[in-house]
């Protein structure tokens, strides 16, 4: 497994090594972050939301489903949506290969790796915010309103 991740220029597949003296503290971190989605997807919170749901567990695999996340959805367990795994987490997520086949379980640690990697992403990239925050706050609140850039335009 280390040479495919060597050749393949893939080097998730080591980051176990140094993520376990660190998991702690990157729960703390989302457990005391409210994280805003400023899209409309809300595909990594629900994913965030199962991790923490799952975070006293240490099995190597995880059932891919969860409870419903609201009271509205009573129809027993939802399949995990991992539209957000990348490709090059996607094996080590699921341990198969093929995106298109049904996933029943996923890889706790590499899920755990994977969710924080896209958390760390998505603030870099404004797609998730951290409101109050002076680094990650909701970009939108800085953008000029309509009126404001009409009247700045007509000067």
């Amino acid at each position: 497994m280390a040479h495919e991740a060597v050749a393949g220029s893939n080097h998730l597949s080591f980051l176990p090594l140094f993520y376990s003296g660190r998991r702690s503290t990157l729960f703390l971190f989302l457990e005391s972050t409210s994280l805003v989605s400023t899209t409309q997807d809300r595909v990594l919170l629900d994913a965030i939301a199962f991790l923490l749901a799952h975070k006293g567990l240490h099995s190597k695999w995880l059932a891919a489903s969860h409870a419903p996340l609201s009271e509205d959805d009573r129809g027993g367990l939802n399949p995990l949506d991992l539209s957000f795994v990348a490709d090059k987490w996607w094996p080590l997520v699921t341990g198969n290969k093929d995106r298109g086949a049904v996933v029943e379980r996923i890889d706790r640690r590499y899920f755990e790796l994977c969710v924080f990697s896209n958390v760390m992403l998505e603030l870099k990239s404004g797609d998730l915010c951290a409101p109050g925050s002076d680094q990650f706050s909701d970009y939108r609140k800085e953008l000029v309103s309509k009126d404001e850039f009409e009247r700045g335009v007509t000067l």
